[in-house]
């Protein structure tokens, strides 16, 4: 019997070690230590992480997940591996991603909480493509990642929160996508590290904020402005060339100077539709609409001073 006992618990950790799912989809498994797991099933707790020992894993579970999150191959020759999602994955403080793959989001979302502080330089070369996944920062973070292409229909929500690109990150999307940036603040933008990669590629942006690091050339791609956004220019210029254009679609791009000593620009091709408009912001954080603006200057013609009384 104790020879039995042995070779069960034995079996039992050779199992996990080599990445065969323990089934428990029929009840709660509580998982303490850094899983090797193929698929996370819907009622697998993952309280110290997981990684994928073979080309692509599966997450279908109901619970957050905290621990240390491994999407790479584990061993060399590295090469990211593909995380496929059948339920959002919540990730619960504290949790750290180690090293980014594929995400394949199927509409699905990957949730970052507060300790999730940067997106890793990988181990690997290779690039890593975001599919159809919705990005939620719940904090500020560095995006270190080199290179991720946004595929399908993707959405990077901020909620509020601040996105700091390292001079290193590359984030394209792909041909015939779309990606979102939404409630977001993206600091230190320069040319190569948002970039569309064909005339069919589309950032949309809604209430977010991009803060230029230096002069900005957008070659391809189509910008569309869908809800009142800030470029925060200081004195640096975005030019749309080639065959980009920057579209404002019934609201409101606001131009920063934010404290320097001279107003940057946007030029190139821009479509201003459906009422939309490009205004500088002025007078600090006091932003002026133009109706407001022409409201102010008829009065201002309209009124009459008395000239002074002659004794």
């Amino acid at each position: 019997m104790k020879h039995n006992t042995f070779f069960s618990s034995w079996l039992l950790g050779a199992l996990v070690g080599v990445g065969i799912t323990l089934a428990s989809d029929s009840g709660v498994q509580r998982l303490t230590f850094q899983q090797a797991i193929g698929t996370v099933f819907t009622f697998d707790m993952l309280q110290g992480g997981f990684r994928i020992p073979g080309l692509s894993g599966t997450f279908r579970s109901t619970f957050p997940v905290s621990g240390v999150i491994d999407l790479s191959k584990g061993s060399a020759p590295y090469s990211p591996n593909t995380l496929v999602l059948e339920r959002n994955l919540v990730l619960h403080d504290i949790a750290t991603v180690s090293s980014l793959g594929n995400i394949m989001g199927a509409g699905y979302t990957l949730e970052l909480p507060k300790s999730v502080e940067l997106f890793p330089i990988n181990i690997t070369p290779d690039k890593c493509t975001f599919s159809n996944l919705t990005l939620v920062s719940s904090g500020n973070f560095t995006w270190q990642a080199p290179s991720i292409t946004f595929s399908g229909s993707s959405t990077i929500s901020g909620q509020g929160n601040c996105i700091t690109l390292a001079p290193e990150s590359i984030i394209t999307v792909a041909a015939g996508a779309t990606l979102l940036l939404q409630d977001i603040t993206i600091k230190n933008l320069n040319s190569a590290n948002i970039i569309c990669a064909s005339p069919s590629s589309t950032l949309l942006l809604k209430n977010a904020t991009l803060e230029l690091a230096d002069n900005v050339t957008t070659w391809t791609g189509n910008i569309i402005v869908a809800d009142e956004s800030v470029c925060i220019l200081k004195d640096k210029q975005w030019d749309f060339s080639g065959d980009s254009v920057l579209t404002v679609s019934g609201v409101t791009l606001w131009k920063d100077q934010a404290g320097a000593s001279s107003i940057g620009n946007i030029t190139g091709t821009i479509n201003l539709i459906n009422g939309g408009i490009i205004l500088q912001q002025a007078f600090g954080n006091i932003r002026l609409m133009q109706s407001e603006i022409d409201v102010l200057q008829g009065f201002l013609r309209r009124r009459t001073i008395p000239s002074p009384r002659r004794r």
